[in-house]
């Protein structure tokens, strides 16, 4: 029997550091990955293999947002407080969650910190700005549809 499931862009919930991202570009705007493999294997010279766990558990996440989102502006400040001298501990570094409220996705880190500032450019038409956050010890599960 045939298995119908929905999906709604609009079932994503995203915050960083108490940020609720608001104002997604349309297309692609989340993308979670991690730095490294979770494994490895080595087969010798008689075919005998290894399997070895990794221990890389850091990432990052991909946000695209509209040129014109307010969410813009709350994340310019949370970097302008992290780059800011002397350096406050904790400034600029937060909790990430992305949770698809439709299905049993989501991607978690305890830390996240903004890489760089996006670049920054005009257009006739609204344009998009990518955010890129790394993570600290990634949690990704792809989940399904409730």
């Amino acid at each position: 029997m045939p298995i119908t499931a929905r999906y709604n862009p609009d079932d994503w919930n995203v915050s960083w550091n108490n940020i609720l991202f608001q104002g997604f570009a349309k297309d692609t705007f989340l993308k979670v990955t991690r730095n490294a493999e979770s494994s490895s294997m080595e087969a010798g010279a008689h075919g005998d293999v290894v399997i070895t766990g990794g221990t890389d558990r850091t990432g990052k996440v991909e946000v695209t947002l509209q040129r014109e989102s307010p969410t813009n502006a709350l994340l310019s400040a949370a970097l302008a407080a992290f780059e800011k001298r002397p350096r406050v501990r904790g400034a600029g570094t937060g909790a990430f969650l992305a949770r698809n409220v439709g299905s049993t996705s989501l991607a978690k880190a305890a830390v996240g910190v903004i890489e760089k500032a996006p670049d920054m450019e005009g257009a006739q038409k609204n344009g998009t700005v990518t955010w890129t956050i790394l993570l600290n010890d990634v949690t990704i599960f792809n989940g399904s549809a409730l």
